[in-house]
């Protein structure tokens, strides 16, 4: 089944937790339909698997493409960290560098988004 952006069962979103950004898959709203549940059941970083508050979750773009040299937040064991597009491959291939992090890291859509203000 093609996927749309927004809270779906099976997209990704970034859980605001404390300072940080979780990055967690959307497994099934709690409480109402994808639209408005007031939580969602969320799984995250090695499997581990919680009741996120709606409020809380930023949605991660199916499709994003950002242009080289933009700063981007991208997944790195289990955290969306700010990172800076490298290089750009097949579409939904690109390849990123954390701040303060050696080499540049290959990855795709899902799990980058674009940087997000105020969490």
């Amino acid at each position: 089944m093609p996927q749309t952006d927004g809270f779906h069962p099976g997209n990704y979103a970034a859980l605001r937790s404390g300072p940080d950004l979780e990055h967690v898959l959307l497994v099934s709203p709690v409480g109402g339909d994808a639209k408005d549940a007031p939580e969602w059941f969320v799984l995250g970083y090695l499997g581990t698997a919680r009741l996120a508050k709606t409020d809380q979750l930023v949605g991660v773009p199916i499709s994003f493409e950002p242009k080289v040299n933009a700063p981007v937040l991208a997944e790195h064991l289990g955290k969306m960290r700010p990172a800076v597009v490298k290089e750009l491959d097949a579409p939904g291939v690109l390849s990123v560098r954390f701040d303060r992090a050696g080499r540049a890291v290959t990855t795709g859509w899902g799990l980058v988004m674009p940087p997000v203000t105020g969490h």
